[in-house]
């Protein structure tokens, strides 16, 4: 039976506060403060000095935070915790297991993998490196309880390549729809891929994969 493993992340459930989004939040502070400052009928004279030190460090820790980043990846929120397997018939999360028999639905969220270059997302002030811990899957069980997993990828399309056959099992058991299923292996943006794929769903049905 093929198998395909990811690392399992878990990540803290108490959030962290965001460097850039602190220096953001003084620089918005700042700004707000010299506007209040320089609006004549306030005469909040203080107001705009304070404001103004306060736009100056914000800035200036904004520079050194800057230069010193340049490539380095983002702080992991978390840890990896053993392995999300996928199989045929049965997902299985550490100690628990879920048998397809038992799934009403899946849902994978793929769009991260390690070292993609996340650009200025957010409220971060530089490009940041991703280590690829962005992605999940979400399972709808048959009794209403739902389970959600996040894992990481390692390269660009990995999802795509290691799953195809697993994923197409998948919606062959009615756990993925069809529009699901080509965006999952990356043929959605292709007509003339996704007739070719009809074509061997067709196939794979007839002779009852």
């Amino acid at each position: 039976m093929k198998k395909v493993e990811f690392l399992l992340f878990i990540p803290k459930s108490n959030g962290q506060i965001d460097r850039d989004l602190l220096l953001f939040t003084f620089l918005a502070i700042g700004g707000t403060m010299v506007g209040l400052g320089g609006n004549e009928y306030l005469a909040w004279g203080a107001f705009e000095i304070i404001g103004e030190v306060i736009l100056a460090c914000a800035g200036l820790a904004c520079l050194v935070f800057s230069f010193n980043s340049v490539g380095d990846k983002e702080k992991l929120n978390g840890s990896f915790k053993g392995n999300l397997i996928f199989s045929e018939s049965l997902i299985s999360v550490e100690d628990k297991e879920f048998r397809l028999n038992d799934v009403l639905k899946m849902e994978f969220f793929l769009h991260d993998y390690d070292g993609m270059d996340r650009g200025y997302a957010r409220y971060h002030s530089i490009p940041y490196i991703s280590n690829g811990v962005g992605n999940s899957i979400s399972l709808k069980m048959n009794d209403g309880t739902e389970e959600k997993f996040n894992f990481q990828l390692n390269y660009k399309n990995e999802f795509q390549k290691k799953m195809r056959d697993i994923l197409i099992s998948y919606h062959l058991q009615d756990k993925i729809s069809f529009l699901a299923l080509i965006q999952y292996i990356g043929i959605s943006d292709s007509y003339e891929l996704i007739q070719e794929f009809k074509k061997e769903l067709e196939v794979l049905k007839r002779n009852g994969a």
